[in-house]
């Protein structure tokens, strides 16, 4: 959970405002990388989403792959059938997909303070996770 998170909890449990203390500990479980995630500038050819020590976790290809492209159309390689197995994603299409991979941990916290705490705050977090999936301003 980010310190963010940890503050929220001290504050609402002085306030008398946390329902439990187990309900406060569920919002700090979590077993993904560390947060935040955050998008690598600068390639051309893949959108490389970063954990919170810089190492990649995700990479975001130029090129989206079907699934089981040789089950569903009988070709030995994917580059057999240009826009049938694949299909090139735009640099604008494959940052927003690295944005909205990015952006995962921020929402699921954000929706754990919405179903804990459904106030004011809780609406922030939600707004802000929402605008760094999107890359627009909070």
């Amino acid at each position: 959970m980010s310190k963010t998170g940890d503050e929220r909890i001290r504050r609402l449990e002085a306030r008398g405002e946390a329902r439990t203390r187990e309900e406060a500990k569920m919002e700090s479980k979590h077993t993904h990388s560390k947060t935040p995630f955050t998008v690598a500038e600068g390639y051309e050819d893949r959108a490389n989403v970063l954990d919170a020590d810089g190492f990649v976790i995700a990479e975001v290809s130029n090129t989206a792959i079907l699934h089981r492209y040789a089950e569903k159309l009988g070709v030995g390689h994917w580059a057999d059938l240009p826009g049938q197995a694949y299909r090139d994603l735009s640099e604008g299409e494959m940052q927003a997909n690295g944005a909205l991979f990015a952006a995962a941990p921020d929402m699921a916290h954000a929706l754990r303070a919405m179903l804990c705490y459904p106030d004011a705050e809780a609406q922030d977090l939600a707004r802000a996770a929402l605008a760094k999936a999107t890359g627009e301003t909070p």
